[in-house]
């Protein structure tokens, strides 16, 4: 797969590396070496994270890239920091099960800043995410576990809720 035919979401991230020089480019080589023509991105979702521009139209500095892919043949997990880089690539044939929990609270009743989800206008201050995906033989193989508490974060989590409804149980290849 080339960078020019990923899914919208890549495609975004891929802009934003770009500009930050070496590692942009480093980061966009090795999306098209590890993703194969013959997979499609079924989920993708990435936590940039970049220091402040010091003169307007200049970028910001890179500090690290956590960006995790769930394709029609795999799961990958890609780690982009100062000091290594962090490839993890696993064969999952499907999603058994998945729960996402919205906070709304950050305290206990009475401590904190403790509100309901009415209050906050149904606006998460965090999500927390765990996708279980098994084997052909329906062996557990790998756990996904990511939370996010930025509110760009959370709208790309929430927005893979209906993907990964109409994911549970069915052969990724199939999709």
């Amino acid at each position: 797969m080339s960078v020019d035919n990923l899914p919208e979401a890549l495609n975004d991230l891929v802009e934003k590396v770009t500009p930050l020089g070496p590692i942009g480019t480093l980061i966009s080589r090795t999306l098209k070496v590890m993703l194969s023509p013959s997979e499609k991105v079924l989920i993708s979702f990435h936590q940039l994270q970049t220091s402040e521009a010091i003169a307007a139209g200049q970028p910001g500095s890179f500090g690290s890239l956590d960006l995790k892919l769930l394709t029609t043949e795999r799961y990958l997990s890609l780690g982009f920091y100062p000091t290594y880089h962090h490839f993890e690539v696993r064969d999952v044939h499907k999603i058994s099960h998945f729960s996402m929990q919205n906070r709304f609270a950050t305290g206990y009743e009475g401590e904190g800043d403790a509100t309901t989800a009415e209050e906050r206008g149904f606006n998460p201050i965090e999500i927390v995410l765990e996708i279980r995906f098994e084997d052909e033989h329906g062996q557990e193989v790998l756990t996904w576990n990511q939370d996010a508490s930025r509110a760009e974060d959370i709208r790309t989590l929430f927005k893979q809720l209906p993907v990964l409804s109409s994911l549970v149980g069915k052969a990724l290849k199939q999709q």
